[in-house]
């Protein structure tokens, strides 16, 4: 019988595994994997459990996401690059990468294809086939409408109108300190943090003071998403500043330049690129000093940062 492993983002891979299951000598194990958003875990295990896997692994990969291409996509400056947004794209690599592994360790002899977006799954069979080339892949699809994407930036779904900025509520301002070693963000308020918690934090705050949620239209397709992702404009702030401290003008025509290639090489799935590794390693050469704190100040929807 074969094995075939699948990743499972939500519960609504149930009936995914489910068809999976009906097809004959197929043994399917599910791969449940937290990327953040406020999904439960163990609701993911459970729908896949009671549709037909074998087994279901659990893994915490909201750390990974945070320093493996949440980081590296902010200081590349590719959140705010123009196009479809690439906050829930930016969990593909992370979920090739886990359910690579774990297929290996099951001795499975395939992978299904499967993400609630069918890009993403467009993406994850051109990252699987990066990381585990010998591995065969097993297309599947589904005729239910995809839910939004969620993970630990951003919730990400079809915008229901046209455009619009929601007016944010009233609140009293809230002044935040991230600290930054060599561009990467260590701390708030002077506390260091884990990646995961320090996207948390940030969000926590800058939601309760009218940040994060917005329209964002693809101009070449003329396609609109409604993105709610509190902490990154909060981030992406302090991070403009702290490059801008290190950079001259023509360093910050060039990243920005390098901003839109990143965002388009992470909407192909093409992360395991020369060309990704290579901005990557122009953006640490720039950022090696950029070290020390911003402050940020929140104030009912407006942030404000101090050079």
């Amino acid at each position: 019988m074969d094995r075939v492993v699948i990743p499972v983002l939500t519960p609504a891979a149930g009936d995914v595994i489910a068809g999976l299951v009906a097809r004959p000598g197929l043994d399917v194990v599910a791969v449940a994997i937290d990327l953040g958003g406020g999904l439960a875990l163990e609701d993911v295990r459970d729908a896949a459990l009671a549709a037909g896997a074998r087994r279901c692994h659990l893994v915490d990969k909201r750390d990974a996401l945070a320093e493996g291409t949440l980081w590296p996509a902010l200081r590349a400056g590719a959140l705010g690059a123009p196009g479809a947004p690439i906050h829930t794209a930016l969990s593909m690599p992370v979920v090739a990468d886990v359910v690579a592994e774990i297929a290996a360790h099951e001795g499975a002899t395939a992978i299904a294809v499967w993400a609630d977006d069918p890009l993403d799954r467009q993406r994850l069979r051109a990252l699987l086939k990066a990381v585990s080339p010998a591995m065969g892949l097993v297309a599947v699809a589904s005729d239910a409408a995809a839910p939004a994407g969620r993970n630990l930036w951003a919730t990400v779904a079809p915008a229901a109108g046209p455009g619009r900025v929601p007016a944010p509520p009233a609140g009293n301002r809230a002044r935040m300190t991230i600290g930054f070693e060599r561009g990467l963000p260590v701390h708030v308020n002077g506390v260091g943090m884990p990646p995961a918690e320090i996207v948390e934090s940030v969000a926590t705050v800058a939601a309760d003071h009218g940040v994060g949620t917005a329209d964002v239209r693809d101009g070449d397709t003329g396609r609109t998403w409604t993105v709610d992702a509190p902490a990154v404009p909060v981030l992406q702030a302090a991070m403009q500043i702290i490059t801008a401290r290190v950079t001259d003008a023509r360093t910050a025509d060039l990243l920005e330049s390098l901003a839109t290639t990143y965002a388009e090489l992470v909407r192909d799935g093409a992360w395991h690129s020369p060309a990704r590794s290579g901005i990557d390693a122009c953006v640490d050469r720039v950022l090696a000093t950029a070290t020390g704190d911003v402050t940020v100040v929140v104030d009912h929807g407006r942030i404000e940062g101090d050079a």
